[in-house]
């Protein structure tokens, strides 16, 4: 027998998305602001500590930093290049 404050609170079921769905369904809610990058991580990944996803967010921003610097500005070509070829 169970005392009257007992209670149990089940999550609602859910039918998964086909991935398509899913995918449109994430950048709608990362577009809109209702979801962050570090949510979406989360999402792929639940038991990541903060940590562990701080420390993944710290080597993304020194792969851009790393890109940025090493990309070198295009120089436009002139109609004369372009003309002959070179």
């Amino acid at each position: 027998m169970f005392d009257e404050s007992y209670a149990v609170d089940f999550e609602e079921s859910k039918m998964p998305l086909e991935w398509p769905q899913e995918k449109d369904k994430l950048q709608f809610m990362l577009d809109n602001g209702l979801m962050t990058k570090r949510d979406l991580y989360k999402f792929f990944n639940p038991d990541i500590t903060e940590d562990e996803l701080e420390s993944k967010f710290e080597e993304i921003d020194e792969e851009r930093l790393v890109e940025e610097v090493t990309e070198q500005p295009q120089q436009p070509q002139s109609i004369l290049d372009g003309l002959l070829g070179e």
